[in-house]
């Protein structure tokens, strides 16, 4: 597991998860109920971005988290937002 962040594209990260077990990472989708409704990366978790401070002790410090949305800036942001309980 890294302790560090890393901005990936989609690609890279459907590698890291074909290459990886599912137990050794978390897949969470920062976006809104409603866009996760339309349509998610199966196995992903819903923790939209807002939610995310009070919902930290969801984040299991000993797996790899990989964060998304649709664009990458929401999921830019977890990282300000995480950096204190991952280091």
């Amino acid at each position: 597991m890294s302790q560090e962040y890393q901005e990936i594209r989609a690609e890279e990260a459907r590698a890291y998860m074909t290459r990886g077990r599912e137990k050794n990472y978390l897949l969470v989708d920062v976006r809104q109920p409603d866009e996760y409704a339309r349509e998610h990366i199966p196995g992903a978790v819903l923790i939209p971005l807002g939610e995310l401070p009070a919902r930290q002790n969801e984040l299991p410090p000993d797996r790899d988290i990989l964060f998304y949305c649709r664009s990458g800036m929401r999921s830019a942001k977890t990282y300000e937002q995480t950096q204190h309980i991952r280091g």
